[in-house]
């Protein structure tokens, strides 16, 4: 069931700033969405050590509102700072870091468009931990935030799991940013693949796998070790700890996921004849003559 949740306004700002922090509110808000708005990123690592899922009812220009948010559905979103040099380093083999790096920004932005026209609740887990200053400046304040913590992709995203359920969600998915033309209903897929069988994953194609996600009381922390990443084996090795827990799982539709050039090359040919939802990204690759 879904619980009412508290658009939270705090900080040490005067009248006016809450005056104009309630004005973002009333036209800036998603439906199904929390907003948190603070006064700087201290105020917000303080609160988000409290769990602020509860009711509570603010004053828009004078008037009741109450903004209602389902606890059941978050949708992790994994990302790196978009450093020169230090993302998409496979493609920056055939392309120059700068396109690497701005091709990233634009996967990253189409995926977060889609996620917020389905008025999913996205929880942006960032790496490494120390450039929280440099995502949050990139992709703004709408999202929740949270680092990275582990020593390998597994252990961070275990680690991603546990802290999304010990918050009280009852559903959640993982997933990273190099498929910019993922549609919506692939994520309406997967949520009710979980309702259905409690876990659900969406194979890539060069045997990774794009998404991953757990009910909270089918969580199995199992799945995330001794799996040989950026390997063809990822997606294989992951079914298998499925199979041998006997735990259910929902399989998605099989996506591009765009790691190698050849991917690249692929992308551009699937989406020469045909719309995509990957607006941002065809965008920059036909204004640098890809396409």
């Amino acid at each position: 069931m879904a619980r009412p949740v508290q658009i939270i306004i705090a900080g040490t700002g005067d009248a006016e700033n809450t005056r104009l922090m309630l004005e973002t509110v009333r036209t800036a808000v998603i439906p199904g969405k929390t907003v948190m708005l603070v006064d700087g990123p201290d105020t917000r690592k303080k609160l988000a050590k409290r769990r602020p899922f509860i009711e509570n009812v603010g004053m828009i220009q004078g008037k009741p509102s109450t903004i209602r948010h389902s606890m059941d559905r978050c949708v992790l979103v994994f990302v790196k700072a978009p450093e020169r040099g230090k993302v998409k380093t496979r493609l920056a083999r055939r392309l120059s870091p700068d396109i690497a790096a701005n091709l990233y920004r634009c996967f990253t932005a189409d995926i977060l468009e889609t996620l917020n026209r389905g008025g999913h609740f996205v929880n942006i887990c960032y790496h490494p931990p120390e450039t929280e200053n440099i995502i949050v400046q990139w992709l703004g304040t709408g999202y929740a935030y949270q680092p990275q913590q582990g020593r390998d992709l597994g252990e961070r995203m275990a680690d991603a799991f546990v802290k999304v359920f010990s918050g009280g969600w009852d559903m959640a998915v993982l997933i990273g940013t190099d498929f910019p033309d993922l549609p919506g209903a692939v994520i309406d897929e997967a949520f009710q693949g979980l309702v259905d069988q409690g876990a659900v994953i969406g194979p890539a194609e060069d045997g990774g796998y794009y998404l991953i996600g757990f009910r909270s009381t089918a969580f199995l922390p199992e799945i995330f070790e001794n799996i040989p990443w950026s390997t063809p084996d990822v997606f294989p090795k992951t079914l298998d700890i499925f199979l041998k827990k006997n735990h259910a799982v929902h399989i998605l539709p099989q996506w591009l996921d765009i790691d190698e050039y050849e991917d690249l090359e692929q992308f551009i040919r699937n989406h020469k004849k045909r719309p995509a939802t990957a607006k941002n990204t065809l965008k920059f690759l036909s204004a640098n003559g890809f396409m």
